[in-house]
């Protein structure tokens, strides 16, 4: 693979597809279910794009050229896990939302993340695999 092998990591940005996939996802809640289900989803979808982002963010800088900034960054996605796990167990045991609207949106970046991986990995030609196998 050519480039940074950071950079074909993980994919930085969730594109429009991804972003359309949410935006049916809270519409066809809100259409069959309840308004409580579509803005639990909708929540769920945000907290979940804002883990892929700092996820993204903490793997590119924990694996950069600069030694002493991993640890910083290696405490900071510690933090960044303290503090998705506080707000989950806020939202649901004083059940501001509704949990499985929650948890749908949320799994639903999962999705998207999983597909938008195969769809960039199939970008690489088997000859390139290949090739990077043969180097190594």
């Amino acid at each position: 693979m050519k480039g940074n092998p950071v950079d074909t990591l993980t994919p930085k940005v969730i594109h429009w597809p991804g972003l359309l996939f949410g935006a049916l996802l809270v519409a066809a809640s809100a259409w069959l279910f309840h308004r409580d289900l579509a803005v639990g989803v909708l929540v769920g979808l945000t907290l979940g794009f804002a883990n892929f982002k700092a996820i993204a963010f903490v793997v590119k800088r924990t694996l950069g050229p600069y030694p002493v900034h991993r640890v910083l960054y290696g405490l900071f996605g510690s933090l960044k896990f303290i503090l998705l796990a506080a707000v989950f167990f806020v939202l649901v045991y004083y059940r501001l939302l509704d949990v499985y609207g929650l948890v749908a949106g949320f799994s639903a970046v999962l999705l998207v993340v999983l597909v938008e991986g195969l769809v960039r990995a199939g970008r690489y030609g088997i000859s390139e695999s290949m090739e990077e196998k043969g180097n190594a």
